[in-house]
């Protein structure tokens, strides 16, 4: 009764065609924990939970690592028969833990990239339906204004305004997220900092940023995907206060680039689609957001990974 087992997520997956009894490894779940923490490989000659050391007569418990090195579980083996663990089987277990570690990684970063760009083409609709309801109504009230010259002049603006307004969403869109790139794959490259802020400043022509920037080296992101995360924050600060002055500042800090937006108060509010595409677009760069009182900052690494 030789099995094959990776713990992730707090469930176990088996790999083969008999079905595992489930309630057995829940009672050595905690066990198998205290393995999984340890980051390193665990033989024995009894499964780890005294009530099978009848039945188990083998156990090899090797992590799965992925490539910024958090474990994410654990491929378990073992069997009824006695067998002692060789380095030659503890080599080819460790290299079947990294496939199964590099598969879960890959889909977690599918899952997160579906997620984003769910959330993007909910923001998208929204961003959309503003405009376009402007220039329908705004419509309207000319045919029934079109003898006032200075009615239809300002509702001529309004057209306008609503208009731009459209076309640079689309604009948006299209640059964060370009036909070429069907994959959704960062395409990494080399970004200068300094060039980076003034085309996040440019964007938002309407809003009072402020830009400092003292990292003189460049990071490794894809520009378009990056930029899309730090207009998303500023975003979702300008939704809560539209009067905010934002400063965004950039700097090195403890082998990370750290990008931070100081807006005077924020908001972690889960409902926000903007926080959720700029945390899982900045996640994409293998970086983190950290959410201070009055600040965010997005930190990224200044390596190629």
């Amino acid at each position: 009764m030789a099995k094959i087992v990776f713990f992730h997520n707090a469930k176990f997956f088996v790999i083969d065609n008999e079905p595992a009894k489930q309630y057995r490894f829940n009672l050595a779940e905690e066990t198998i924990k205290e393995d999984i923490n340890k980051k390193e490989v665990v033989t024995s000659e009894k499964f780890p939970s005294t009530e099978f050391n009848e039945e188990i007569n083998c156990y090899a418990s090797i992590p799965l690592i992925n490539t910024t090195g958090n474990c994410l579980g654990s491929l378990i083996v073992f069997d009824t028969k006695t067998y002692s663990f060789s380095d030659q089987d503890i080599v080819l277990l460790k290299d079947f833990a990294q496939i199964i570690a590099n598969t879960i990684e890959k889909h977690l970063e599918n899952e997160k990239t579906q997620q984003v760009l769910i959330d993007f083409l909910h923001k998208t609709i929204h961003d959309l339906k503003n405009p376009l309801t402007s220039i329908s109504l705004t419509s309207e009230l000319l045919k029934r204004k079109a003898d006032d010259p200075k009615t239809v002049a300002s509702f001529s603006e309004r057209l306008e305004k609503a208009s731009q307004k459209l076309f640079t969403n689309l604009e948006n869109l299209k640059s964060a997220y370009p036909v070429e790139n069907s994959g959704f794959k960062l395409n990494m490259a080399e970004v200068n900092m300094n060039d980076f802020l003034v085309d996040i400043q440019k964007s938002i022509s309407t809003a009072d940023i402020k830009i400092e920037n003292t990292l003189t080296t460049h990071i490794y992101a894809e520009h378009n995907r990056l930029k899309e995360a730090i207009i998303q924050l500023i975003t979702h600060i300008l939704l809560n206060n539209p009067t905010s002055h934002v400063t965004i500042k950039s700097y090195k800090k403890n082998e990370e680039a750290v990008i931070e937006i100081i807006c005077g108060q924020t908001d972690n509010s889960n409902s926000s689609s903007a926080l959720t595409i700029a945390k899982t677009l900045i996640g994409m760069h293998k970086g983190t957001l950290t959410i201070t009182p009055d600040s965010y900052l997005a930190s990224l690494p200044l390596t190629v990974l």
